[in-house]
């Protein structure tokens, strides 16, 4: 029996890479799915494939980042197939550059389509959610959201925000039966390709995430989307995984390292003796 059967997802991004692998994999799990990209072109192949297998999918064209662009995903998901159970959050761009050499457009455009694009689309589909008790919501999120990288101030900064807006979220949203997770995902896609060889280089040498960094192909990653839009995934939300297709991580939270008291307070003086001691504690 398909995993998803009945139920009715928004996916961003899909014209291509993880976005079409997760558009693909819902719908022949029994979703019916809406898909929205940039590339217009790209978008009317995945929704001819998906048509071509037997999936039920209607196409949205446009740029995510805007209040209304969420409104019109989720009010054609309504018109179309009658409720919205699913939305990942998967479109995303690039403009690196050091900071001292980026723009203000560079900056405010991944901002606008990363952060604010997650958002304007989860505020658009809460209200069908809440009415009727059930909602799934995977967003994407990255290592350097959460370990930073050289040259990505302005993603990685989208991508720190996201995993704030996900926990938040799950705070907000578990007493409606609505779950929110994000996934750090390992894949060659055209995104990612643009990455310079000597970071892939170093990812690979530090093993960040897991045993190594391997990044898997958009449809070996994809499988976890599926599992934590179903039913099964019920009790899991708040949390942040990665994947490559061969490794499955969970990312813990952000919690104390270590602390200091002083009952009576902090003078200059004594931070300046202490506190070098809880970076160099083991």
């Amino acid at each position: 029996m398909a995993l998803l059967k009945d139920r009715v997802a928004i996916i961003t991004g899909a014209a291509g890479g993880l976005g079409k692998a997760t558009a693909q994999l819902l719908a022949r799990e029994g979703a019916a799915v809406i898909i929205n990209d940039i590339m217009l072109e790209g978008l009317q192949q995945t929704a001819d494939e998906i048509r071509a297998q037997g999936g039920r999918v209607r196409a949205v064209g446009g740029a995510v980042g805007t209040m209304e662009m969420g409104q019109q995903l989720r009010d054609t998901a309504v018109a179309e197939f009658g409720r919205v159970d699913i939305l990942v959050n998967v479109a995303g761009n690039l403009r690196d550059r050091m900071s001292w050499n980026m723009t203000e457009e560079e900056w405010d455009d991944v901002i606008r389509v990363h952060l604010k694009g997650t958002f304007a689309n989860i505020r658009a589909v809460l209200p069908n959610m809440r009415q009727q008790s059930y909602g799934r919501i995977i967003n994407f999120t990255s290592r350097s959201g959460m370990l930073g990288n050289v040259g990505q101030c302005n993603y990685a900064a989208a991508k720190a925000g996201i995993l704030g807006l996900t926990r938040t979220l799950a705070k907000e949203l578990e007493r409606y039966g609505i779950t929110i997770n994000a996934i750090s995902p390992s894949a060659v896609t055209a995104m990612t390709m643009t990455i310079p060889a000597a970071v892939t280089a170093r990812n690979t040498e530090q093993g960040v995430g897991g045993s190594s960094f391997s990044p898997g192909t958009p449809e070996q990653v994809v499988p976890l989307v599926v599992y934590l839009a179903g039913e099964n995934a019920g009790a899991i939300t708040g949390t942040t995984w990665g994947f490559d297709g061969k490794t499955i991580t969970l990312w813990s939270n952000p919690q104390p390292l270590r602390v200091l008291v002083s009952d009576g307070g902090w003078s200059v003086e004594e931070i300046t003796l202490q506190l070098p001691t809880l970076i160099t504690s083991p």
